[in-house]
């Protein structure tokens, strides 16, 4: 180290400004440090002392603030840069002032690599093999023309033109909220008497499907919003502040010594690992369950206004397997101006959210640049930005869906039907000869 120091060849100058940022750094590419001093021993000791410090921590005997320092190692970096070179101008080691810094790089170009468990891989490959067994179970027998699967409601009204329901014979022109209102009008069913209505969108979709969609999108909300804050808090318990500029000085997305999620300790032991991974995951899993309740609710409101539409303009019927002069379905499900945007809008939820929480894995590096094999840990990292990023996208997302079932209207006086079968087939009793109605507009 001696021989290095003299020669810099492997050792460069920096000030005591520089060293104290970098070496309060759980993560970086700085290695053995030797810190000068012009102060003179006493009593003919000498000044030399060694200390091991590792992930960026350093033992209570060789603390780089440790009294009589006055200032905090932990907020030096969030200071303004003129107060910086003021705080640590009498920075000192045992009471001898520290000039300047010897400082070793080491090169992280070569140490990049891929790490996977097993076991996760394992069960994840296992989980797609039972859904590609479960995609071609239903693709090949329940694919039959005696069993076409009802996917929209062009699917419904072709079965119903093709057979009709005798349930509903005679109940034309009743809506969904007459039948659901109602065990009357299966006693004596009679035809309704129209009435031109406009009713507006939210009214397609059933007071439970509202519930399920809000609820579980709101206590997402508020259980992010509370980690949030128990984050803003644990930074501030490491002395870091939290104002705006600082919290967007830690990045988006990036991994910070700060910023780990306190109940998970970092650990080499497999509980560990799994614990990061589900913590981490789970947020993914959340959003996939709050994506299929907002595309109920959408498609709940758009296929009533497909219902409502055939009241203006005569159409053939949109089918998943369509013969004839039908018209296939939409790849999405729904029609592109409104699925596009809402799968764009939640793949980038998907991006934030794992930017927000995420696995962070910890490797250490001797000094001559071999991998201390004894210590690997895994742990949780968290992003304040990326989290508040994703609150906000969540919540215009929810106010988007809301502000749609207030604001459209069915505007064809068509009675409501959205999903109910038992309306759609009141509405779909051909005259006896007309086998083929399904076929034609």
């Amino acid at each position: 180290m001696q021989v290095s120091a003299k020669n810099s060849t492997s050792y460069a100058y920096i000030d005591t400004l520089d060293c104290l940022l970098m070496y309060n750094n759980l993560i970086g590419n700085r290695s053995d440090l030797i810190m000068v001093s012009s102060a003179p021993p006493e009593e003919n000791n000498t000044l030399l002392v060694y200390g091991m410090a590792a992930s960026g921590t350093w033992d209570t005997g060789y603390a780089l603030c440790k009294r009589p320092n006055t200032f905090d190692c932990g907020r030096l970096a969030n200071l303004p840069v003129t107060e910086q070179s003021q705080a640590v101008k009498d920075w000192n080691m045992g009471g001898y002032k520290i000039d300047y810094c010897l400082s070793s790089q080491r090169s992280t170009e070569n140490l990049c690599s891929v790490e996977y468990s097993f076991s996760i891989l394992l069960i994840v490959c296992i989980f797609n093999l039972l859904k590609c067994i479960g995609i071609c179970y239903t693709a090949l027998y329940h694919s039959t023309p005696d069993d076409r699967p009802l996917a929209n409601i062009g699917d419904a009204i072709c079965s119903f033109l093709q057979d009709p329901d005798k349930t509903t014979r005679g109940m034309s022109l009743v809506s969904k909220e007459q039948i659901a209102k109602s065990d009357e009008i299966w006693r004596t069913p009679t035809a309704q008497m129209y009435q031109f209505r406009q009713p507006r969108w939210l009214y397609a979709v059933s007071w439970k499907r509202w519930s399920l969609c809000i609820g579980l999108t709101l206590a997402t909300i508020i259980t992010a919003t509370i980690f949030l804050a128990a984050g803003i808090t644990g930074l501030k318990n490491r002395n870091f502040p939290t104002d705006v500029h600082s919290l967007m000085s830690m990045g988006f997305g990036a991994v910070h010594p700060k910023s780990l999620v306190g109940f998970i300790t970092p650990s080499a032991s497999a509980k560990s690992l799994y614990l990061s991974v589900g913590f981490s995951n789970l947020w993914q899993f959340v959003i996939s369950l709050l994506y299929l309740a907002y595309n109920a609710v959408l498609t709940a409101m758009l296929v009533a206004n497909e219902w409502d539409e055939f009241g203006k303009t005569r159409k053939t019927l949109r089918l998943t397997s369509p013969q004839g002069h039908q018209r296939s379905s939409y790849f999405i499900s729904v029609p592109l101006k409104y699925g596009l945007p809402v799968l764009v809008a939640f793949g980038a939820l998907h991006y934030t959210i794992s930017q927000s929480v995420f696995l962070v894995y910890l490797i250490r590096f001797l000094s001559n640049g071999v991998e201390d094999v004894g210590y690997r840990s895994a742990a949780s990292g968290y992003s304040c930005l990326a989290i508040i990023t994703s609150l906000g996208l969540g919540f215009v997302l929810l106010l988007l869906l809301i502000l749609a079932g207030f604001l459209g209207k069915y505007q064809n006086g068509t009675p409501l039907a959205s999903t109910c079968s038992a309306a759609i087939s009141a509405a779909c009793h051909r005259p006896s000869r007309d086998t083929q109605a399904h076929m034609f507009q």
